[in-house]
């Protein structure tokens, strides 16, 4: 049975390294390259629920970089890692979770290949019920960042 604890609030500022694994590939309209990409959020703070504070990795992240337009560049994405806190999140089950999710994005690029990064994510953190509550969170993200491309 899938569930959800409501009311979390919670960010987690990431530094994220990708490395570009294919040439361009796929029809037309999905035409693009694939990506494997590790982040890191050295920081977690929730709010709502408690004070839990902690730090996550991301080591199993795959993006699809679809064919730049001009300065647009959208992709999608799915990931999977871990997540440590100093408090159980959400409440009463465990400070050692997993977490996963799946997004969508845009990086502005100007010249260089620097730019702006805006997305979705649909961020999923769960015990994998390692303990007998297992209510998991769902939550949904924003992203605002900086890219850097190497091209």
């Amino acid at each position: 049975m899938l569930q959800s604890a409501g009311g979390q609030r919670y960010a987690m500022p990431a530094v994220a390294w990708g490395r570009v694994l294919t040439d361009l590939r796929g029809p037309r309209w999905m035409r693009g390259r694939f990506e494997w990409v590790v982040e890191v959020a050295p920081y977690f703070v929730e709010w709502r629920e408690g004070r839990a504070r902690g730090a996550g990795v991301t080591p199993l992240g795959w993006r699809w970089n679809l064919e730049a337009h001009g300065h647009l560049a959208p992709y999608v994405e799915v990931g999977g890692g871990a997540l440590w806190t100093t408090e159980a999140v959400p409440a009463g089950t465990t400070g050692t979770n997993f977490t996963t999710h799946a997004g969508a994005g845009l990086r502005v690029l100007g010249t260089g290949g620097h730019g702006v990064i805006v997305g979705y994510r649909l961020h999923h953190i769960s015990n994998g019920n390692r303990v007998a509550r297992n209510p998991g969170v769902n939550a949904h993200m924003l992203m605002i960042g900086w890219t850097a491309i190497r091209r």
